[in-house]
């Protein structure tokens, strides 16, 4: 229909070739998870992150994209949880601290949380504010606040959106 033609899952041919010679290598199923996410095979994903995480437990970055996949499937105390796990390893972490925040947005609607945390990064450090300008923005729409949703699309780099 749109001009190009449905190519079968070599990804996860390939994947699974690489989970025979390379048994325990996290990054394996951690890409399993990753692509079958995008494919919305949900159940599939979480069970290859969790098999990542189970090999490599102190991955930040892997606890905050359970995290997120959680938060996707409105598990939002499974996701809390796993953001306070990524927020061990490391505290200062600005956007786990964002990320964190961010679920009781969606979790109980409740904005504080995120405003807080990006007030309180903000003023420590004023340079973070393109990396923070999607959430910031997406904080004030639901805010209904177009002061700070113009100060978020003033601090968005020129190459694109913050970080998300």
């Amino acid at each position: 229909r749109y001009g190009f033609t449905v190519v079968p899952d070599l990804s996860q041919a390939e994947l699974a070739i690489a989970r025979k010679k390379l048994p325990n290598e996290p990054r394996v199923f951690e890409l399993a998870g990753y692509i079958d996410r995008r494919r919305g095979r949900w159940e599939d994903s979480m069970h290859n992150l969790e098999l990542a995480l189970g090999l490599d437990p102190k991955k930040a970055y892997l606890l905050q994209q359970i995290a997120r996949s959680y938060q996707d499937l409105r598990r939002y105390s499974e996701a809390a949880a796993i953001i306070n796990r990524a927020l061990e390893i490391l505290p200062n972490d600005i956007g786990l601290q964002v990320a964190q925040a961010a679920i009781y947005l969606d979790w109980r609607a409740d904005p504080k949380p995120l405003h807080d945390a990006i007030q309180a990064i903000l003023a420590l450090d004023p340079g973070a504010a393109a990396g923070l300008s999607d959430p910031w923005l997406y904080l004030a729409l639901c805010e209904r606040d177009p002061a700070s949703g113009n100060l978020a699309v003033a601090a968005m780099p020129t190459s694109g959106g913050g970080n998300r």
